[in-house]
């Protein structure tokens, strides 16, 4: 993750308010941000329990794996857009969008939002939160993202978590970051 293509004041600003979300949370916290085609985890926060998903920084993930991702794809420039579109779009799971038609009604929608919700797409069982993150003159930074193992949680626990990330990332992005050159 200190490799990362990612600017330092982002890591910063986000690196007190992921560990309070994974402590608050109990779940594992990540940052990822977008780097060509792929969605990168720059940085991780574990709350230290032994039932949690586990995530590592410098993971890649392709950007139509993962309603996280696909939250950073749908903000993306158009160019990132066709390539990926262009495929191949691997499918990880039964449900990964893996169908350029359905990927691109899945991108329309998450290109009205800042927040996202999902499960099974790209690890069965796996659950995740997402909500961008933005720096100066609302340039999307990347996305800050709760996962955690989806079976089990009720309504009103994922509710919980949805509202929790949203409120980091905001936390986050009230820092207004300078923006980054793609």
């Amino acid at each position: 993750g200190a490799q990362a293509p990612a600017p330092r004041d982002l890591l910063t600003a986000a690196t007190p308010v992921m560990s309070r979300l994974a402590q608050e949370l109990g779940e594992t916290v990540k940052l990822i941000v977008r780097d060509g085609t792929v969605a990168l985890t720059i940085a991780v926060a574990d709350p230290g329990l032994e039932s949690r998903v586990t995530a590592r920084a410098g993971a890649r993930m392709p950007l139509h794996v993962g309603s996280s991702q696909r939250l950073l794809l749908a903000h993306s420039p158009a160019s990132v857009l066709r390539a990926v579109l262009a495929g191949p779009l691997d499918k990880r799971t039964a449900r990964t969008v893996a169908e350029p038609d359905a990927l691109r009604k899945s991108l329309e929608k998450l290109r009205m939002t800042d927040s996202t919700q999902g499960h099974g797409e790209g690890i069965d069982g796996v659950g995740a939160a997402a909500t961008l993150v933005r720096g100066a003159d609302d340039v999307i930074l990347g996305a800050l993202v709760a996962v955690y193992i989806q079976p089990g949680k009720a309504a009103a626990q994922l509710q919980r978590i949805r509202e929790a990330v949203a409120n980091a990332a905001e936390s986050i992005s009230a820092w207004r970051l300078p923006a980054q050159p793609d």
